[in-house]
């Protein structure tokens, strides 16, 4: 598929998808339950199952774009993505000693923003948790050095690390939206309570740093837009514990207003992801 023209690919992502999408009757059976328990009366049987189809579809093609992401070039990305400008606006405040971290839901093909910045030469770090398969670990880490991001694996890197990094020009990438293992932070969204790790609201308010949310929507197979909300900022004056909150609330109110928008963009199926 990496060889491929691109809409060769996506037809070989779309018949993966068929595939395990009508293979994995649990997983699919869950993901309708969660659609339906977020939209209620409003969402049928039936559409419960075409946005659960629709989202899957999308995963598998957002898969194909991160194994293509080393190969995407600036004309393709002039062809193929809309708001990339705002966007690296946004990013380019680092070259002039400000930092910046960037939240991105698992929603559209999101890793396609690290592709973006690479083209431009915009520097982006990460943390992830390590993956159970070794090789497969090291082959999406290596997949992702190539599009540009340093990735630091979750439980192996202090604060002060990161800060270097951050300090040295490169951009904090966050990706929020996964439910946290132990007790953290009580975040409304999309109509219930969500556990959601400090991290992100700690690191910003350690550092005085922004947080831009942003969100990533695919049209139709080819065409991609990246939406820019406005910065959160840390408030000093206020007690830590409220201002950790009032971060992650102001940031996970975009993410539910985009994914009720587009509720086909998002990842319904990890059972790490919310609800």
């Amino acid at each position: 598929a990496v060889r491929l023209p691109y809409r060769a690919a996506l037809a070989v992502g779309w018949l993966t998808a068929a595939l395990a999408f009508y293979g994995a009757r649990y997983r699919r059976a869950e993901a309708e339950r969660r659609i339906r328990q977020v939209f209620d009366s409003r969402c049928s049987r039936r559409r419960a199952r075409q946005v659960a189809w629709a989202a899957f579809r999308n995963l598998c093609f957002s898969a194909i774009d991160a194994l293509r992401g080393s190969r995407i070039d600036a004309a393709w990305i002039a062809r193929h993505v809309k708001g990339e400008q705002a966007f690296l606006a946004v990013l380019e405040q680092n070259r002039k000693g400000r930092a910046v971290l960037l939240a991105i839901p698992h929603m559209g093909s999101w890793e396609l923003a690290a592709s973006v910045c690479r083209l431009k030469g915009i520097p982006l770090f990460s943390i992830a948790a390590r993956q159970k398969n070794p090789l497969f670990n090291d082959a999406l880490n290596r997949q992702r050095e190539q599009a540009g991001i340093t990735i630091l694996t979750r439980g192996e890197v202090s604060f002060r690390a990161m800060r270097r990094l951050l300090e040295s020009g490169r951009n904090f990438v966050v990706l929020p939206d996964v439910r946290n293992p132990t007790p953290a932070l009580a975040i409304p969204f999309l109509g219930g309570v969500a556990n959601i790790a400090a991290g992100m609201a700690l690191f910003a308010r350690q550092t005085g740093a922004p947080i831009y949310p942003c969100y990533l929507v695919r049209h139709g197979w080819t065409r991609h837009t990246i939406a820019m909300g406005d910065p959160v900022w840390p408030d000093p004056a206020q007690p830590r514990e409220a201002d950790l909150s009032r971060m992650t609330e102001t940031v996970f109110r975009l993410f539910d207003e985009a994914i009720r928008k587009h509720p086909d963009q998002w990842f319904w199926f990890n059972k790490r992801w919310i609800l």
